[in-house]
């Protein structure tokens, strides 16, 4: 009896997405144990289930009382039903929310996991030419988030060698994936983080390339906005050096920038 209330994979969807968006401390714990649940309903949860209980992690209030490796451990699920029978796909936005929940965790190995999981994902693509697998923004944004994070001159290194490996497949017409301003605003943070030797003239350099690619591209996504400009007079702030001149010939360019029409950059 009780067929007609039974529940089924969109009510599961519904109830975990309402878990995700709770942002509770145990929203994570609370995402793990639905998932089980479908199984003794005979249902097997598809990629969008798991997908919304990596994301209660991401959302929850506790992420710093959470392994990442539970979230990755989700992931691997996928993997292996990929693997076994192809029933469910790990696709870029479940690996994109795992290396997400590296990033936002203490984790001392956030950044070698992230690149590891790129590659991983890379590799899929490659091998199996499904657009499903093709990292995207998302996913490029979390690495590098994760990888800015480390606060070495390392992380600056790999953060330029990620943005020129997306502008050098785009322009090579080997993916459509272009990166965007939150993608040189992420290498910017590395910067911020990092304090290179010559932190003030990559920042600068980076704030040139994204104009000219704009011009180029015709594309205002990877125009310059508040917060790259926001980022990059932290730069000058947190740099050893009078750069003063320099901060003020920014915000000065910044409010000519808004006034000629570019509203998103009102200082």
């Amino acid at each position: 009896g009780g067929l007609i209330a039974r529940p089924d994979d969109f009510s599961f969807g519904l109830v975990l997405r309402t878990i995700s968006n709770s942002g509770t401390k145990d929203a994570f714990i609370q995402a793990e144990s639905i998932l089980k649940l479908m199984g003794k309903f005979g249902l097997m949860p598809r990629e969008k289930h798991y997908l919304a209980a990596m994301r209660a992690f991401l959302l929850s209030a506790n992420q710093n009382d959470i392994d990442p490796a539970s979230v990755e451990s989700i992931l691997d699920v996928v993997k292996q039903r990929y693997k076994d029978d192809m029933s469910v796909k790990p696709n870029a936005a479940i690996y994109s929310a795992c290396v997400s929940a590296y990033a936002k965790s203490n984790s001392s190995k956030s950044s070698q996991k992230a690149v590891l999981l790129l590659e991983e994902l890379k590799t899929l693509y490659e091998e199996t030419g499904d657009s499903d697998f093709r990292p995207d923004n998302v996913m490029y944004g979390a690495v590098l988030d994760s990888i800015s994070k480390n606060g070495t001159e390392e992380s600056v290194n790999q953060s330029m060698q990620i943005l020129d490996e997306m502008e050098k497949n785009y322009d090579s017409k080997q993916t459509t994936v272009a990166p965007n301003r939150y993608t040189y605003t992420s290498v910017l943070h590395a910067i911020s983080k990092t304090k290179p030797t010559n932190g003030v003239a990559l920042a600068e350099f980076l704030m040139k390339r994204m104009d000219d690619r704009s011009r180029s591209l015709q594309d205002n996504s990877v125009r310059p906005d508040k917060v790259t400009f926001s980022v990059l007079l932290d730069i000058l702030s947190r740099s050893k050096g009078d750069y003063v001149d320099l901060a003020e010939k920014w915000l000065k360019e910044m409010a000519e920038r808004y006034i000629k029409g570019e509203l998103g950059l009102k200082p």
